[in-house]
């Protein structure tokens, strides 16, 4: 997300308009998925990527929000710590 430095961005809000259609690629292989296959590779090692850091290092999609979010406030108190010091 780009932003200029006046402008502080708390939260986002995404809208679907549409759900993507049922697929499967076992089932039914005429209904091609809406996604094109050269992302094939890259879902898959998203996938496996997590699924080794949830069990490998125990880290989940909720403790990288965390922490995120730990370091979003420590960058907001640090930028109020800057303005009270030259005030």
């Amino acid at each position: 997300m780009f932003h200029d430095k006046y402008t502080e961005v708390d939260s986002v809000y995404v809208t679907y308009y549409s759900l993507p259609g049922e697929f499967s690629i076992l089932k039914n292989p005429e209904e091609p998925c809406e996604l094109p296959y050269t992302a094939f590779w890259d879902i898959v090692k998203g996938a496996v990527d997590l699924y080794i850091y949830t069990y490998k290092y125990g880290v989940t999609l909720d403790s990288l929000k965390r922490k995120a979010k730990q370091q979003m406030q420590a960058l907001k108190d640090a930028a109020n710590n800057k303005k009270e010091d030259e005030e």
